[in-house]
């Protein structure tokens, strides 16, 4: 555990715990925004101590800011007692939970735990369309079609009906979150295989045979009865599954240069994309140049959006 005096107001930081996440913790209004080391708000000076960088910042920070010791706080896990100045910046602090009234006996706790129960599992949503996709090319015929659009339906739909989500959940768990991230991994190596032995003419490791033993569904005779049709529709299911459960995953998961699994399975992601070069181009070279000549993923004004 590390001491930490930013702006004249002491801290402590945990084992790993970076500057800005020891700041809100402790209820300071530190002021961030992307978490990520994308967007350079929590820039802030060491002025005493030393802290050990995720990863490289010279792409948000210039030569003069790093001499001068500037540093970005998502990014930045004390190592000794450090001192932290905010020029410009009050640092106000939040009621500690010691300091906060205590809850009625009448608090709908029960409500509450339902809620935060609720902010983790609907991040598991796109589990439950990769295996609606998966079992769908596995039975064949129209069902891969008319999975095809129940997952066009319930994107397209489900999102002009629910809006926009605005809620701050605080995370105690934030693992949980991390786990269904790498999940992603596995679940599109399935769809991918199943669609591949789909249009196979042999059966690849007895893996339909296999299948067959233990469900009793004769999962070959389904794929030899689907036809030309519903095959573009699996196709077209699968390369959106591709881009939902791999590149978006992964384009988080590549974000966290701090952490070699993450990094790992975010490539291998991108991988089902031919596109693994994309966690180096856009951390190190899109956040750093967005919005200039220099950022090939940046449309010139006035660019149709098809072209």
């Amino acid at each position: 555990m590390r001491r930490l005096r930013i702006n004249g107001e002491e801290i402590t930081a945990e084992a790993n715990e970076t500057v800005l996440a020891a700041a809100l913790r402790s209820g300071l209004s530190f002021p961030y925004r992307c978490r990520v080391g994308g967007c350079g708000t929590c820039k802030c000076r060491v002025a005493e101590g030393k802290v050990k960088e995720h990863t490289d910042t010279a792409y948000l920070l210039s030569a003069k800011e790093i001499d001068d010791g500037v540093v970005l706080a998502c990014q930045s896990v004390p190592e000794t007692d450090v001192t932290i100045e905010l020029p410009g910046v009050r640092m106000a602090r939040s009621p500690s939970r010691a300091e906060r009234p205590a809850p009625s006996e009448n608090t709908p706790r029960l409500r509450e735990r339902i809620t935060g129960l609720f902010h983790y599992l609907k991040f598991f949503s796109f589990h439950f369309i990769g295996l609606l996709s998966l079992v769908s090319i596995m039975m064949g015929g129209a069902r891969i079609t008319w999975a095809l659009l129940g997952v066009l339906t319930i994107y397209m739909v489900g999102d002009a009906v629910s809006g926009d989500d605005v809620s701050t959940p605080k995370f105690r768990h934030p693992k949980i979150l991390t786990m269904q991230l790498w999940l992603a991994l596995p679940l599109l190596f399935g769809i991918v295989w199943v669609s591949l032995w789909s249009v196979s003419t042999l059966d690849p490791f007895g893996f339909g045979a296999w299948l067959e033993q233990r469900t009793h569904i004769d999962f070959l005779a389904l794929r030899s009865a689907t036809t030309f049709g519903h095959r573009i529709s699996q196709w077209i299911l699968t390369g959106l599954m591709i881009g939902m459960l791999g590149t978006i995953t992964a384009h988080e998961l590549t974000h966290r240069t701090w952490d070699r699994v993450s990094l790992c399975i975010g490539r291998w992601l991108l991988a089902f994309s031919f596109d693994t070069s994309f966690s180096i181009e856009h951390v190190y070279g899109h956040h750093r140049y967005v919005s200039t000549t220099e950022d090939p993923a940046t449309a010139p004004r006035g660019r149709n959006v098809y072209t």
